[in-house]
C-alpha cells in the first residue's frame, strides 16, 4: 500500500511498486508534517496494528477499525469507502481504508 494524501487525508492506495508499511507511514509523516501530522498507523481490518509510527495515536488503535467499519454502514450503498475525520481538543484523526487495510494518521489538535 502506498499513502497518497487527497483533500487533505491520507489514503492507502496500491502501487505497482510495493512498499514496507514503515516505509509507507515513514513517507506520510515526513509528507504532512507542514499540515501538523505527528503520527500514523496501519492496522488490518481485523484490527491488528500491522505498523505505527509517531505520537498523538491513540492507546487503543484497534478501536480505529471499529471507527471505520462503523461510518462505512451509515451509507451502505456508497461505492467507495469514507474518509473519516475525528476532531478533539487532544488531537485531529484522519482514517480511510482500501481493502484489509485501515489507515489513520494523527495531527496536533486545531486552535479555534
Amino acid at each position: 500500500c502506498f499513502l497518497q494524501p487527497l483533500r487533505g487525508t491520507v489514503q492507502p492506495t496500491m502501487t505497482s511498486q510495493q512498499k514496507s508499511a514503515s516505509e509507507v507511514l515513514d513517507a506520510a509523516i515526513s509528507q504532512g508534517k507542514s499540515t501538523g501530522v505527528c503520527g500514523a498507523v496501519c492496522l488490518h481490518s481485523s484490527g491488528f496494528a500491522i505498523e505505527s509510527r509517531g505520537e498523538l495515536l491513540p492507546a487503543q488503535v484497534s478501536h480505529i477499525v471499529s471507527v471505520a467499519q462503523g461510518c462505512k454502514q451509515l451509507e451502505p450503498e456508497a461505492s467507495g469507502q469514507p474518509r473519516i475525520t475525528l476532531e478533539t481538543t487532544a488531537r485531529t484523526l484522519s482514517i480511510s481504508s482500501r481493502d484489509d487495510l485501515v489507515v489513520a494518521v494523527a495531527r496536533k489538535p486545531t486552535d479555534n
